[in-house]
């Protein structure tokens, strides 16, 4: 006797101005199917990389001339258009409302699979409800531009006008080690107090190998020197020396080609894979100049090696196997976002099976 099971899954999310609970834009998304077929199968065998873990946000969703795009959820490896930053919801993670650029101790508090920010289920007559919340607190992300007065932002690269649910894995491409500096949220043109003409450095190892920097500012009297000075300075020392390594800042404005630092001097090695990677430190050369990362004032992160681009398949090496989008969810207004803005986002799944 054969049976055939009708799975029906509905998708919405409502964004809510998380301060006035005021409802800012409620929308059903697009399911990608054949993800959702992949992982409902490895949910139920207990396989990895099984459930939502991810709710990443674009600013992609609408093209040049302000249309909608339709959702990309038509390849094993389709994303956002265009992330711009993410956190984890899922609660048995031990990192609930992380991502790079997130301060999660400004979220409310998770109860696991009960409020907060975080995943749910709830089962009911026929069907089950998965509701997976995600706060952005003022913070978030860091690098966003400041509030003026209670003057809502004007449109900026975090505008979020595209959402995603995703598993975990590794990133479809091939991804670059680096190192991040946090000097408190710096563009290019910031100005970080560098006195001109005077020899600073720092020690650096670059794809395992070391490298002792020595360079001098910019000869600058009339004007401060900038974040872009530095920089400059720096990328060109790196490439006179043949050293696999550049520096970045935020440039947002680059509308062609916007950097994305969360605000952070960043340190991003050239080359992609396991095998890159950056470790910045004070120099222990005899009389060296003063250490650059601390007459910055800064504080040098966690690195971030780099990665292999995640596989389609691979059930006895999970943690070599790439994120998949489950989800593609396209707003029909741009969310701006700044400092003087907090957001909820509920996404709601409605998963019901019928015989036939």
């Amino acid at each position: 006797m054969n049976s055939s099971l009708n799975i029906n899954i509905i998708g919405e999310a409502w964004v809510y101005d998380n301060d006035t609970n005021e409802l800012i834009e409620h929308k059903q998304n697009h399911v990608h199917t054949k993800n959702f077929n992949v992982i409902l199968a490895r949910a139920i065998t207990n396989m990895k990389n099984g459930n939502i873990y991810q709710m990443a946000f674009g600013n992609g969703g609408h093209n040049d001339s302000n249309a909608i795009r339709p959702p990309n959820t038509n390849d094993w490896n389709s994303t956002l258009y265009n992330e711009v930053y993410s956190e984890i919801v899922d609660v048995t993670s031990g990192e609930i409302g992380g991502g790079v650029g997130s301060v999660p101790a400004y979220d409310p508090p998770s109860v696991q699979f009960t409020s907060g920010p975080g995943c749910t289920v709830v089962e009911q007559d026929g069907y089950s409800l998965i509701t997976c919340t995600c706060v952005l607190n003022q913070h978030e992300p860091k690098g966003q531009i400041n509030e003026i007065g209670n003057i809502a932002p004007v449109d900026n690269y975090f505008a979020i006008d595209e959402i995603g649910l995703f598993t975990s894995g590794l990133p479809v491409l091939a991804t670059k080690g680096y190192q991040d500096v946090d000097l408190g949220g710096v563009t290019i043109n910031s100005a970080p107090g560098l006195t001109p003409n005077i020899q600073y450095g720092f020690g650096m190892t670059v794809n395992n190998r070391n490298y002792n920097i020595v360079f001098n500012t910019p000869n600058i009297t009339a004007v401060p020197i900038t974040m872009t000075d530095l920089q400059v300075t720096l990328n060109n020392v790196f490439l006179t020396n043949s050293i696999p390594v550049t520096v970045k800042l935020s440039d947002y404005g680059n509308l062609a080609d916007p950097v994305n630092t969360y605000g952070f001097l960043r340190f991003e090695s050239t080359t992609t894979g396991t095998s890159s990677n950056v470790r910045i430190f004070k120099s222990t050369v005899l009389n060296s100049p003063p250490y650059l990362i601390s007459s910055l004032a800064g504080v040098v992160m966690q690195p971030v090696d780099g990665t292999n681009n995640g596989l389609r398949i691979s059930p006895t090496t999970p943690e070599t196997e790439s994120r998949r989008m489950l989800t593609h969810l396209i707003l029909d207004n741009k969310i701006q976002k700044g400092s003087n803005k907090s957001y909820k986002i509920v996404y709601r799944l409605k998963i019901s099976t019928t015989n036939s």
